[in-house]
C-alpha cells in the first residue's frame, strides 16, 4: 500500500491527507497481527513529477524540513523493498558485533522513505529539531536515535535556550529577538522561506488557518510560557512585530 510520511510529519493544513495515510499504516499492523501480509511504504516527495516538477521553490522549502525529494528509481526500490520484506520470515536471529546474537523483525509492516538524515542533523543543531511533530512517533525511532547521537545536552536545552536568551538580552533588543524567533516558528510551519514573510504583515496574510495557529499558540506557550489565543495570533490589523510585542508583555522577564 502506498502511504506517505505526511502521516506523521503533516501538513498541518491537510489534516484528511494525514489521517487517510495513517489508517493505510494501521490496516497493515492489523492484517500483521493476524498472521497476513502487508506493507504500507511511506513515500516522500517524488522529483521531478507532478507538481515538483513545476514549482523548484516547493522542492527547496521540503528540503529545508529534512523531506528529501526521492528520484524515480528510489520509488520502485521502495515499493520492491516493502514487497520483498514480506517474503522474508517474521523473524530471524543474526549475529551482531559482540558475538552475541539478537531476534529482530525482519517484515515490519511500516517503510519509511524520503527524510534527509544530515538537514534533521543540522536542525537538531540548531535547535529546529524539537519543533518536528514525528520527533516522539515510535515509527520514526531509528531515524530519531540517529538525529540525536552525540547532540544529546545541546538538543534538551534547546528550547530553554531561546526563552533565557529573551530573559538575558537588553530589555530594548527583546522585541527584535523575539519577532525572529515567532519568524523562523511561522516559516517551518508554514514551510514557506522566511526571508519572504514581512514581519510588519500579520500571520494571516501568509495562510495561518486554525491549525497552524494552533501549533504556534502552543509552541509560544510550550517555550516562553505565555498564553495566546488563536484569534490574538490570526488577527489580520495584527503584524507579527505586534504578537511578538503581546507575547513580551504578557509575562515579566526578570528586569522590572
Amino acid at each position: 500500500m502506498m502511504s506517505s510520511i505526511s502521516a506523521a510529519t503533516g501538513p498541518q493544513v491537510q489534516p484528511n491527507y494525514a489521517a487517510a495515510n495513517t489508517s493505510l499504516e494501521n490496516l497493515a499492523r492489523l492484517r500483521h497481527h493476524l498472521g497476513l501480509p502487508a506493507a504500507a511504504v511511506a513515500l516522500g516527495a517524488i522529483a521531478k513529477v507532478g507538481i515538483l516538477g513545476k514549482y523548484s521553490e516547493l522542492l527547496a522549502q521540503l528540503s529545508r524540513v529534512g523531506i528529501m525529494p526521492l528520484t524515480e528509481s528510489e520509488y520502485l526500490q521502495a515499493i520492491e523493498l516493502g514487497i520483498r520484506s514480506q517474503l522474508q520470515k517474521p523473524v530471524q536471529t543474526l549475529t551482531v558485533n559482540s558475538g552475541t546474537q539478537q531476534s529482530i523483525r525482519t517484515n515490519d509492516p511500516y517503510v519509511l522513505t524520503g527524510l534527509d538524515l544530515g538537514q534533521l542533523q543540522e536542525m537538531y543543531q540548531n535547535g529546529q529539531y524539537q519543533n518536528l511533530a514525528f520527533r516522539r512517533d515510535p515509527r520514526f525511532s531509528l531515524i530519531v536515535n540517529a538525529v540525536t547521537t552525540g547532540h544529546t545536552h545541546q538538543a534538551s536545552t534547546a528550547t530553554e535556550d531561546l526563552l533565557q536568551s529573551i530573559i538575558v538580552c537588553k530589555p530594548a533588543d527583546r522585541l527584535q529577538l523575539m519577532t525572529k524567533y515567532i519568524l523562523n516558528m511561522l516559516s517551518e510551519i508554514l514551510m514557506h522561506p522566511v526571508e519572504q514573510i514581512s514581519p510588519e504583515k500579520s500571520a494571516y496574510t501568509y495562510g495561518l488557518d486554525s491549525l497552524v495557529g494552533g501549533e504556534l499558540r502552543l509552541w509560544i506557550y510550550h517555550v516562553f510560557k505565555v498564553n495566546v489565543n488563536f484569534l490574538e495570533i490570526s488577527e489580520p490589523r495584527r503584524s507579527i512585530v505586534g504578537l511578538a510585542e503581546m507575547v513580551l508583555g504578557r509575562r515579566e522577564w526578570g528586569d522590572e
